[in-house]
């Protein structure tokens, strides 16, 4: 507010109009004339009596229209512009093309157009101006313009455009609004109702939209998720399994390439194409140091990326330095037990200790560790990690020592592996212990497939990260190993395991490819179980040794490491959990239904788990739960499901009820707004257009700033005040008029007048 005093001046308590005081000087004229019409006396003195008397009758008329001394006090009430700016998170989508065809933000785009100055000078040269950032309600900012006041990052998960301008506009208004200008790119996760652009537009607050971003329809691809061992051996094949998200509404595809590398290094581990359609990748790292070891896996998207900030996860791998303890037990010097106790002496990763039953008494039982008699107490065999039984029978271990063996993988302390043979393993051990620990049940004397038969890995191999062939750094299932054309990798024999045989919680990891074969079940060569907090795998065959005519011990050494530490990283790290919570779509959207799995893994509960199973669902950020029921899918007796609809987006948090243990398994899911912030970063310069032409205001281009000054209506206030002082006071008001009277009166007097 500003406030102007005029000079003192003189004014009237009772003013006429212009046209009366014409009459009333003509009348005073005419009767001063009349007055002195018929006298004789000298002109001069007739005309100076007549102009008296016209003075006393003009002072008589002014005292009756009553003077006063007059002051002017103007007061002006300068409006206010509120200027929006959008904080949300869409504003960092990378949709704005520069003039030098570069790429940039919609927050590099609103902080080029804050960047003149001049326009902003002048808004608020005569105005005041009010900052506000918003994302889903407004709140006041420093001016942005001014060097010491950065601007606050935009990291509003939500928009609620109608909300932000309902606070602004409905609060005390000592200032009048002019105008409120908008700067945003029109995402509103809240709709706009019509009531408060008809409401702006009583009030006369007109909209001035400035809007950012492109309207060219794209879509995002961005890493939703990451999972990986947290343990590893130096060399050891790790998988990182990676889930990827999509939004948008463009039509291009989802190309470019997922990256796995070392942080420290720099290092790039592996590399592989986005395939539109697909969501899961798997990408696969060899680490090289000692220590822990942090990697980051990266989407490089062909061209230039939506939003950038979802482009990048980071994984922390322990890597183990001590070596891994083996025991490896066999009936008798066949070929596999040869080049495989010699990859284990050879290995430096691997401390063994080798147990040939058929060797004479003299014969020196070979390995880093010899032994002269299999362990006999748990204190023995706990020295143990991994433990491989060959082709023995069963009577090789006692009851106890089975039952030591059986304790020890159920809670994870061992690690166990099969390699089947032609005369015991497994036949003759359906009657024992160490059978629930076998991936397949009776008949446990599976037949014996003859002819020569290649092997390929499943993608359950894929996913943690074993049979990971290569040579010269290139996969060779495809093109040699799994290659019928190819006669040296083919298996002269293998153990043909029907798929009724296998137990509910067995994983396939490798299967024959039988391409003379009309069956449609691929036999299994390489299976796996989770067996309490352990896990067991089981070879069909012997003749991986065959491998070796090819490319010498190199594939060989790959398929029987990477099988072995696969067993130490699963009971080191709880990577293999006994019962998994699997969700499908991973990520759902508010009304739409979601799958819930929970498998049993652990071979040694499964019997002893109702057919209704309870879990808990929890939201993150209401903090409030629900209880879901699951029913056991007939013919799958490892497997339970349920379906819920989400009502509300956010994280939520799924666990296990009692009787089940609440730690074996957790998962979590994010359940979308499909008019979330990110959900769709497209922009609405509709919606924009559409509340400034209800408002009574324009949109006005980023590229056309330097007309935004004019463009703002001046609704500023000026009002005058009037102060009046009597001058009755003044004892010139009783003298001038009584002189003049005197005078009147003498001069008569003199000439001798009535």
């Amino acid at each position: 507010m500003s406030i102007s005093t005029t000079a003192p001046s003189i004014g009237w308590l009772h003013p006429w109009p212009e046209w009366i005081w014409m009459i009333l000087i003509a009348v005073c004229v005419f009767t001063s004339i009349w007055a002195y019409r018929r006298t004789d006396l000298p002109s001069w003195v007739r005309w100076s009596l007549t102009t008296l008397r016209f003075a006393i009758l003009m002072i008589v008329l002014v005292y009756i229209s009553g003077p006063v001394i007059e002051t002017r006090n103007q007061e002006r009430v300068d409006d206010k512009v509120i200027i929006l700016l959008d904080r949300s998170t869409s504003m960092t989508t990378m949709d704005v093309v520069s003039e030098d065809g570069s790429l940039g933000t919609r927050e590099d785009q609103l902080t080029g157009i804050l960047g003149a100055s001049n326009v902003w000078k002048e808004i608020s040269r005569d105005r005041t101006v009010e900052w506000y950032g918003f994302d889903d309600h407004s709140y006041v900012i420093a001016d942005p313009t001014v060097s010491e006041s950065p601007l606050p990052p935009p990291a509003g998960d939500a928009t609620d455009i109608s909300m932000s301008i309902e606070q602004i506009s409905s609060g005390s208004m000592l200032n009048p609004i002019s105008s409120i200008v908008l700067l945003s790119d029109g995402r509103s996760t809240q709709p706009v109702p019509r009531g408060l652009t008809a409401k702006l537009r009583s009030k006369a607050i007109p909209i001035i939209s400035i809007p950012l971003g492109s309207t060219d329809g794209r879509i995002d691809i961005g890493i939703e998720s990451t999972r990986s061992p947290a343990f590893a051996y130096m060399g050891d094949k790790v998988p990182v399994i990676v889930d990827l998200s999509r939004s948008g509404t463009g039509e291009n595809a989802m190309e470019g390439d997922l990256v796995l590398r070392s942080i420290d290094s720099g290092e790039e581990y592996d590399r592989i194409p986005i395939e539109s359609g697909r969501s899961r990748f798997t990408l696969v790292g060899e680490p090289a140091f000692q220590g822990d070891t942090d990697w980051i896996v990266e989407l490089e998207p062909t061209g230039d990326d939506l939003v950038s900030m979802n482009n990048t996860k980071n994984i922390r791998i322990e890597l183990v330095e001590d070596p891994l303890r083996v025991l490896y037990i066999d009936g008798y010097p066949r070929w596999e037990y040869r080049y495989l106790k010699n990859l284990l002496i050879r290995e430096t990763s691997i401390e063994s200790s080798i147990m040939l039953l058929s060797a004479d008494n003299d014969y020196a039982q070979e390995g880093d560790r010899p032994i002269t008699r299999l362990p006999s107490s748990m204190e023995e065999f706990e020295d143990f990690d991994i433990i491989i039984i060959g082709d023995i029978p069963s009577s090789s271990l006692s009851n106890e020592q089975q039952n030591m063996i059986d304790s020890l993988v159920g809670d994870g302390s061992l690690g166990i592996m099969w390699i089947a043979g032609p005369r015991w393993t497994p036949s003759d051990w359906k009657s024992s212990v160490l059978s629930n620990t076998i991936p397949f049940n009776a008949p446990i004397r599976p037949e014996r497939k003859s002819g020569q038969v290649h092997v390929e890995p499943t993608d359950e191999a894929d996913r943690i990260g074993v049979l990971q062939i290569e040579q010269d750094g290139r996969p060779i299932w495809e093109s040699v190993l799994s290659n019928p054309d190819i006669g040296w990798p083919a298996m002269q024999w293998m153990q043909s395991v029907e798929r009724k045989s296998l137990k509910p919680t067995t994983q396939i990891l490798a299967s024959i490819v039988d391409t003379d074969s009309t069956d449609t079940w691929s036999y299994p060569v390489v299976l796996s179980m989770r067996y309490g907090a352990g896990r067991s795998i089981y070879n069909t065959t012997d003749e991986i040794w065959r491998w070796r005519h090819g490319y010498g011990e190199r594939l060989y050494e790959q398929f029987w490491i990477q099988l072995i530490r696969s067993l130490l990283r699963s009971t080191m790290s709880g990577d293999d959990q006994a019962i998994t919570i699997e969700l499908s779509p991973p990520v759902t959207e508010v009304g739409r239904p979601q799958r819930v799995t929970v498998r049993v893994l652990d071979e040694s509960i499964i019997d002893d788990i109702d057919d209704i199973i309870d879990i808990e669902l929890v939201g993150e950020q209401s903090g409030t739960s629900r209880r879901m029921s699951l029913i056991r899918v007939d013919g799958n007796t490892n497997t339970w499901t349920t379906t819920w609809v989400p009502m509300q987006p956010g994280r939520y948090t799924l666990d296990l009820l009692p009787p089940l243990p609440s730690d074996a398994a957790s998962s979590e899911t994010t359940v979308i707004d499909p008019g979330g912030e990110m959900a769709n970063p497209a922009t609405n310069h509709a919606l924009l257009l559409e509340m400034s032409e209800g408002t009574g205001g324009v949109v006005v281009s980023p590229t056309g700033i330097q007309s935004l000054p004019e463009r703002i209506p001046d609704r500023s206030i000026t009002s005058e005040r009037i102060l009046q002082r009597s001058i009755w006071s003044n004892p010139w008001l009783l003298i001038i008029p009584v002189l003049l009277v005197g005078i009147e009166w003498m001069g008569r007097r003199v000439f001798r007048l009535a």
